[in-house]
């Protein structure tokens, strides 16, 4: 009997140590607070646009006295990351904040999730047919809008457009292409000649936009919905002496892009406000036990377009 004793305390102790860790990818920040803990699964772990994310729920943190841990995959993958929130769901978390890479498919995690009495805010990427709480995060929509009020701006409403995405299904790139379409159908002069696939990484950006000169040498404008797209037809501007016939509009503030942009390369990029998403996304689960979270469930956080006269500002 002391041995199955012995072996039943060391399992318990196994089980509450991987509840706590989660995963070997991720950060824990802050104190115990009002004891609440909350997970936030990222699809994308050390990427950039997502650090800024954990940058802003490690200052939410910070503000509410809450502890949140951020774990998640370090290369794309959708099994990966519902992998992660059923983890969270079984560790019987206060709260997750997660992005839907694709809302049918994560909806009955999700779902799971909220039935389990789990609060869940989504950011970045919404899933609306799901019983998620919050939705804290861009109207990628309009955010596509306004890439496509920039581009008819600085091209007078006369370009042959190549379009560089990231992954070819997912919703909330579909919804910024949609947005950058509705902005320039009053304009018969704009046309888009191809939309091509990067998966948000850099070289195969570059790639792309290669293959789409190659094949459409009449292009003179790109759309790059992603961070890294914009810059992958910025490198091939410069690398094809087309600075200055090319005219690129983008996603993002990262670094090299900003850069882009003070050179005359890049003519504007969408800046989204990930550090924003990451603090609504824990403030609003802290707001939820509080009884104090807001009415709507969508909160709107808005874009910047930066261009040449306001990137120093920016």
């Amino acid at each position: 009997m002391k041995k199955y004793f012995i072996f039943a305390l060391l399992l318990l102790f196994v089980l509450v140590v991987a509840a706590g860790c989660g995963s070997d990818v991720g950060t824990e920040a802050s104190t115990d607070g009002d004891g609440l803990n909350f997970v936030l699964v990222s699809p994308l772990v050390g990427h950039p646009y997502w650090v800024a994310v954990e940058d802003g729920m490690i200052a939410a943190n910070e503000e509410l006295g809450v502890q949140t841990q951020y774990v998640g995959p370090v290369e794309l993958n959708l099994n990966e990351q519902i992998n992660f929130i059923e983890t969270a769901i079984a560790s019987q978390v206060d709260g997750i904040i997660t992005m839907a890479l694709d809302p049918e498919a994560f909806t009955p995690i999700i779902d799971r999730a909220v039935a389990a009495g789990i609060p869940v805010v989504l950011i970045d990427s919404d899933a609306p047919e799901s019983e998620r709480n919050f939705y804290a995060g861009t109207s990628n929509f309009q955010a596509g809008y306004e890439a496509g009020r920039a581009m008819a701006m600085s091209t007078g409403g006369v370009a042959n457009i190549g379009v560089i995405t990231g992954a070819i299904h997912a919703p909330n790139l579909i919804e910024r292409i949609d947005g950058f379409r509705a902005a320039i159908e009053d304009y018969p002069d704009m046309v888009i000649l191809a939309v091509e696939p990067a998966d948000s990484d850099l070289l195969l950006g570059t790639q792309r936009a290669q293959t789409l000169l190659l094949t459409f040498p009449e292009i003179d404008a790109f759309f790059g919905v992603t961070a890294e797209a914009a810059q992958a037809a910025a490198i091939v501007a410069e690398e094809q002496d087309l600075v200055g016939n090319v005219t690129i509009v983008g996603f993002d503030d990262m670094e090299e892009t900003l850069e882009f942009i003070r050179a005359g390369v890049i003519y504007a990029t969408v800046v989204q406000r990930p550090f924003m998403m990451g603090f609504l996304g824990v403030e609003l689960l802290y707001q939820f036990h509080a009884g104090t979270a807001p009415q709507d469930p969508i909160v709107d956080t808005g874009v910047t377009v930066v261009t040449l006269e306001n990137v120093n500002d920016h």
